[in-house]
């Protein structure tokens, strides 16, 4: 049970700010590098690591590594619940 909030606590944080919302929405489109998510967040690296952590630890993206990049797309769940907020 505790589990299960902690879980639950993670994803409404992760989805609780307009940037990780803004990387949900884009990787919907496309599997992308972090490169390309700086451009389309505005933000540095720092600032764009810290979300893709949360996010990553919410189970809603994952990455692979392809030489020197990370690409970045979204999870089943992620893809299920970008899905549901396009709904709404």
């Amino acid at each position: 049970m505790n589990e299960d909030v902690s879980d639950m606590v993670a994803l409404f944080k992760a989805l609780s700010d307009r940037i990780r919302l803004r990387i949900l929405k884009a990787l919907r489109i496309s599997d992308l590098c972090v490169c390309v998510l700086v451009e389309l967040t505005d933000c540095r690296y720092s600032k764009l690591s810290y979300h893709l952590k949360l996010l990553k630890k919410a189970g809603l993206i994952d990455y692979t590594k392809e030489g020197n990049f990370l690409i970045y797309h979204l999870t089943e769940l992620g893809t299920e619940i970008v899905k549901r907020m396009d709904k709404l």
